[in-house]
């Protein structure tokens, strides 16, 4: 069962990632486009772009966290933030740094990206796999004997406790 806190630890540590691609995006923009060749200004603009969109997955991993409680989603958002720290990092290094040996670390960082994705939407499927409103719960029945009282061309209505079938087209009878 993840704890509310390391809920909340992983939508702090993304808001404040998030922060930050926002500050290199604007330095990159205006401080470095007079230092930085063509091609290693790119290198630190797409640093910036994926630490932006793994900053807004950890916020979106620290709330599904807290939603669906399942430690998946939590390691999903760690994968990202590692992936930012390795991928980005070594990106920015690369580019303002010059240390070009750095740049065999950036697959490593793509690969945690890939793995946080992958645990992500594997534990938020699991989660809600074949869940159905509670309307909706007969169609799940097996049995040619339903509890609902729904014909074909019919659903149940939509107010709660109420199993009258609505008719979808008028032609059946």
């Amino acid at each position: 069962m993840q704890s509310r806190r390391s809920c909340q630890t992983l939508i702090a540590v993304g808001c404040l990632l998030a922060g930050v691609a926002v500050a290199a995006g604007a330095f990159g923009a205006h401080m470095l486009k007079s230092v930085l060749d063509p091609p290693m200004l790119a290198v630190f603009e797409t640093a910036a772009r994926y630490q932006m969109y793994h900053a807004l997955g950890i916020i979106a991993a620290g709330f599904a966290c807290r939603l669906f409680d399942r430690p998946q989603v939590a390691r999903a958002g760690w994968c990202f933030a590692a992936g930012v720290v390795l991928f980005c990092g070594s990106l920015y290094a690369v580019s303002l740094l010059g240390i070009r040996w750095l740049g065999a670390v950036t697959p490593v960082g793509g690969l945690a990206f890939i793995t946080g994705w992958s645990l992500f939407g594997w534990s938020i499927w699991r989660e809600t796999a074949g869940v159905l409103p509670p309307e909706w719960s007969c169609f799940a029945e097996v049995s040619t004997e339903s509890r609902c009282s729904v014909s074909a061309g019919s659903v149940p209505s939509r107010r709660s406790g109420d199993r009258k079938s609505t008719r979808l087209n008028s032609s059946h009878t």
